[in-house]
């Protein structure tokens, strides 16, 4: 057992002690008790925070963004892996390298609206 995993252990054991102490307190009605407890619970609230300070950080893996060279490599790949396996899909293009449509001509309609013809604007 290396130190992290034991350092681990006893932190979840100090975090089940502190559960305990809390549903202790919550319930005693003793002030002298009721102090003791709230002591105890600092200090094990104390001896929690300098348990994970020792631990070592968990490292964070870099987020996974692609970028459109990534994307266009994947997307060969994928194709002839399916080429290989004998499956033909021809529809498979990265969006970038699908046609885009043409944007709707609305110059009519800005010329109906400069001339305040809203009747014929609202037909077109």
């Amino acid at each position: 057992m290396d130190s992290s995993q034991h350092l681990q252990e006893e932190l979840a054991q100090d975090l089940k002690l502190l559960k305990k102490l809390e549903e202790r307190r919550r319930c005693e009605d003793d002030p002298r008790r009721r102090q003791k407890l709230e002591t105890d619970i600092r200090e094990i609230k104390q001896q929690i925070s300098k348990r994970k300070a020792e631990l070592p950080p968990v490292p964070i893996d870099p987020p996974l963004v692609s970028s459109p060279q990534q994307d266009r490599k994947l997307v060969g790949w994928v194709a002839i892996v399916l080429v290989a396996m004998g499956i033909l899909y021809t529809r498979l293009r990265p969006p970038q390298l699908r046609p885009t449509p043409e944007p709707p001509d609305y110059t009519q309609l800005e010329n109906y609206l400069k001339s305040r013809q809203w009747e014929k604007a609202d037909l077109a």
